[in-house]
């Protein structure tokens, strides 16, 4: 599928298609192997754990030459496939479909180590830190776009080189998460916005309850 919307879907008319063919990012289909990997992980979750960490080395060093290999797979897209730039950014492909198995791989072996070493020796406001994080990560999934929009503009008044954009880009992923988090944190918080991150303050099941 990735393949074909990848080589073939940019070549075609798709303006009389239905939207979800148009826009294939909205279609659950597209998310499809995610969605039974994880099935598949709970399931066999002690086979699945023993993989991650028998493998970890290789899962992790094959991360590292594939972040490094998006460099090219952009130029590749822009320059010799000639994509739109919104094409050569999309996640939808697949040497990014294979990217996104390693890294997930490797996330979990990070939290498998957290876990271990939670109770023993971690201090207590960084293990408050990640466990809060938990909370709200839903909520930061469904807010990265306006964290991202809200630091783009900081980066665009600022008008740095294009050089000092590269080397600072580690500084801005910091503050894109850190904006991120505070702003999914204080909907958490504040009653009643915990709904815009699924942790509603308020039930309907209390209001049937209280009846």
């Amino acid at each position: 599928m990735l393949v074909f919307i990848k080589y073939g879907l940019p070549h075609l008319d798709t303006s009389g298609l239905p939207f979800l063919f148009k826009n294939y990012g909205f279609s659950l289909l597209v998310y499809q192997f995610y969605f039974v990997l994880g099935a598949f992980a709970s399931i066999h979750y002690d086979a699945f754990k023993q993989f991650i960490t028998t493998h970890h080395r290789f899962i992790g060093w094959s991360t590292v030459v594939l972040a490094v290999g998006t460099i090219g797979e952009y130029y590749y897209n822009l320059n010799v496939l000639g994509l739109s730039l919104k094409k050569t950014l999309e996640i939808h492909q697949p040497y990014i479909f294979i990217y996104d198995l390693f890294i997930i791989g490797f996330i979990i072996w990070i939290g498998l180590q957290y876990a271990k070493y939670r109770d023993n020796g971690l201090p207590q406001w960084f293990v408050s830190f990640v466990s809060t994080g938990a909370k709200v990560g839903f909520g930061m999934y469904l807010g990265q776009t306006v964290a991202l929009e809200i630091v783009d503009l900081g980066v665009t008044a600022l008008s740095l080189p294009t050089v000092w954009n590269f080397v600072t880009l580690p500084l801005v992923f910091i503050i894109v998460v850190a904006v991120d988090y505070g702003m999914s944190l204080c909907f958490f918080k504040i009653p009643p916005f915990g709904f815009l991150v699924g942790r509603p303050q308020w039930h309907v099941s209390r209001l049937w309850s209280a009846k």
